[in-house]
This record gives C-alpha cells, structure tokens and sequence, in this order.
C-alpha cells in the first residue's frame, strides 16, 4: 500500500486484491490514525454514537439562531420551529428545557418572542459545577470547548506533569481522568477484557460508573492499547 499526496489531497493505492479488499471495508468511515512507533502506525474505526449526534444537532442548532444571515422573523416563536425536521426538534425541545435557548423581546413594543442562545448557561456556576465534579470523583466529561478550555487553564501544571489525564476523542468530548484512577483501572481492565467488551460490561464488573470507564476507555484508545471494533464494543489490542 502506498500513499501520495497531490496539493491537499491523498491518495491510497493497495499493491493487491487483499489490500483493496480490506480498504474497501473502511470507504467512507471515519478513521482515527495513530503512531505507535516510527514504523509502526494504527488505524481506528470510529463511529458516531446517540450522543455524538445529540452534540452535531445542537451546534446545528445553536449556529442557525447565530447565523446573521438567516431572515429575523424565522428566529421567531412558531416559526423557528418549522425549520427544523422531527428529530432535531425534539433536540431543539430539550435545550429550550434545559434553558440553553431562551425567549426574549427587542423591546415591549414587539408582541413577538424570538428565540437565542442562551449564553449564560455556560456560566461560571456550571464551570464550578464541573470543577466539583472532578474534584470529588477524579473524573469528568466536558461537551464544551469552553468549560474544557478552562479546566486545562486551572489544571495546567497537574495536566503537564502527568497527575491529570485527558484527551478529545471524536465525539468531540473531552474525558479526564486522574492518572491514579487512570493506572489502577485501565490495569484491571486490560488484564481482565480483551475481546468485544462494552463499557456497561467493564463498569458492573468493577463497580465503577460507566462515565468512568469511558474516560479511561478513550486514553486507552489513543494510546492504541484498545480499539472501538464497533459502536461501543472494544477489543484489546
């Protein structure tokens, strides 16, 4: 197999059947690449779980109520939510729940609510919330850019050291970890898995919760140590 590059683009040529055979299974998949050495390199499969899809809608979401270009009266109650097909209008339903989307008013004069992005529910109360998370468990899942942007800032020293783990994985999540729980778990979990695995499986064997064991599951799967076969199924290298 070989690869070349013409401008910005690469091209992959299989030298035989088998190797075309076995790069057809991978056509139009998301593939994670990994150095392991210098002459060595991992190829990772990934797929898009429920949750990935929940975050890709609600930044769809979320950029067209940004989105300046986009005519005023569609932002309006009623009218917003013709926009959008079934599924991302339970999404859409979920955030306005959970106040991530607001109403609000130009001023009284206008009868009409239009809906935006409710900015302060990344506030700091939610930073401290995650912060005191990972305080008391030793690990914690950040969905936004900003909130994990601010723990790497307040946690520098411990990330660069070594105390602190974490990586993004392509859920666009970020899983942190201590790197005690991270030594003692991923230990107990290579020496007692190794084909076809899920993370409900691992966490009632070693009565931890499932949050857990995906943060140390993706460390695991950067550092090649595992793969994601499948959507939620792993296998030990």
């Amino acid at each position: 197999m070989k690869i070349v590059k013409k401008h910005t683009t690469y091209f992959i040529n299989p030298k035989d059947e088998e190797e075309r055979k076995l790069i057809d299974k991978y056509v139009f998949s998301e593939i994670e690449l990994k150095e392991i050495t210098e002459k060595v390199a991992c190829l990772i499969k990934t797929e898009e779980n429920t949750e990935t899809k929940e975050i890709n809608t609600k930044q769809k979401i979320t950029a067209l109520l940004n989105d300046k270009s986009l005519d005023f009266k569609n932002k309006l109650e009623g009218r917003f939510e013709k926009l959008l097909n079934k599924k991302d209008l339970a999404v859409f339903k979920e955030m306005v729940e959970k106040k991530e989307i607001v109403l609000d008013k130009l001023s009284n004069k206008y009868k009409n609510f239009f809906y935006k992005v409710n900015n302060k529910s990344q506030s700091k109360e939610t930073m401290d919330e995650k912060f005191e998370e990972f305080k008391k468990k030793e690990h914690v899942i950040f969905s936004q850019d900003s909130l994990a942007q601010k723990f790497s800032q307040t946690f520098t020293k411990q990330l660069q050291s070594g105390e602190i783990r974490g990586t993004k994985s392509f859920d666009r999540c970020y899983y942190v970890v201590s790197s005690s729980v991270f030594d003692k778990l991923s230990d107990q979990i290579l020496k007692q898995f190794e084909k076809d695995f899920t993370i409900k499986e691992v966490a009632e064997k070693l009565k931890v919760s499932e949050d857990l064991i995906k943060c140390v599951l993706e460390i695991l799967k950067e550092e090649c140590s595992i793969i994601e076969r499948r959507k939620g199924v792993y296998y030990k290298v």
